[in-house]
């Protein structure tokens, strides 16, 4: 299954000086993109299809026409539900945009940066927005203005979410975001293999009880329930090229057959057997 949008938490291609604008699609349901955070603030329009979006422990489903923010240092992960998604993705760097502002200006941003300011996650309809993050991804990346331009932009889509729709909810920065970091790459470099709650503990220098709230705060759900999604996106993308049930299920790491169909329905939706079938429909 090929992730959409970025995978890893430390790379960005930046179209312009720590600011990341692109324009993407994603043409088959079920596609995902695996829990990460960064520093960055991230902010898509959806032009069209439907995805059901985890953002730290809150689950929610965005559709065509809505705006989806993603605060800095927050846990987040998505998947495809209804196809073709279409995106314009921003992630930028709020302290490049600090740079030569007015000492009036520069609290906000830090505080947004910092995580002492949050902005609710989906924004419903809001044309004046959808016309700013387009604008930013519509902005000629050759013309040496732009930069000037893309970030007069963005300050004024900081504006209007400072405005209208700071967040409610208490939240907390997660403490060591770093060793989280740390744990989700050594976690996906070994999904397939025998893993067990006590390595993992071991790995992160915890006792198993501490681990498993220490890390269900950070990423949303359970050490093994992420290991568990880590293989099935990687079971969805063999099916669909292909493998066998059985063969797939044995690749993954999952040695009950069984609990693969079971934990495979639960979060993709449909059978292992129905994606081998259409794998190549719906890619």
């Amino acid at each position: 299954m090929a992730l959409i949008f970025h995978e890893s938490s430390n790379i960005f291609h930046d179209t312009f000086d720590g600011i990341s604008i692109s324009r993407q699609t994603s043409a088959a349901a079920g596609n995902a993109l695996a829990p990460h955070w960064h520093e960055r603030m991230e902010v898509w329009l959806i032009h069209s299809g439907q995805m059901t979006v985890s953002c730290e422990q809150d689950i929610f489903d965005v559709y065509a026409g809505d705006i989806l923010v993603i605060n800095p240092g927050q846990v987040h992960s998505c998947r495809v539900a209804e196809a073709p998604v279409a995106i314009d993705c921003l992630i930028f760097d709020i302290h490049r945009l600090l740079t030569h502002q007015t000492g009036e200006v520069d609290p906000v941003l830090r505080n947004v940066s910092s995580g002492a300011l949050r902005f609710q996650h989906i924004i419903r309809k809001n044309d004046h927005l959808q016309s700013l993050i387009r604008a930013v991804a519509d902005c000629p990346k050759a013309d040496p203005w732009s930069p000037i331009e893309v970030k007069g932009l963005l300050l004024q889509l900081l504006a209007i979410l400072c405005r209208r729709y700071v967040s409610d909810n208490h939240y907390t920065v997660p403490r060591h975001l770093q060793e989280v970091s740390s744990l989700l790459e050594y976690i996906h470099l070994h999904a397939t293999d025998e893993l067990t709650l006590e390595q993992l503990a071991n790995q992160a220098c915890m006792s198993p009880s501490y681990f498993c709230r220490w890390f269900k705060s950070a990423v949303g759900e359970s050490p093994m329930a992420y290991v568990t999604t880590l293989r099935i996106n990687k079971a969805y993308e063999l099916l669909a090229s292909g493998y066998s049930v059985t063969e797939t299920c044995q690749q993954v790491g999952i040695s009950d057959l069984n609990n693969f169909n079971r934990q495979f329905r639960k979060r993709v939706g449909v059978t292992p057997s129905k994606v081998k079938a259409e794998g190549k429909k719906i890619r």
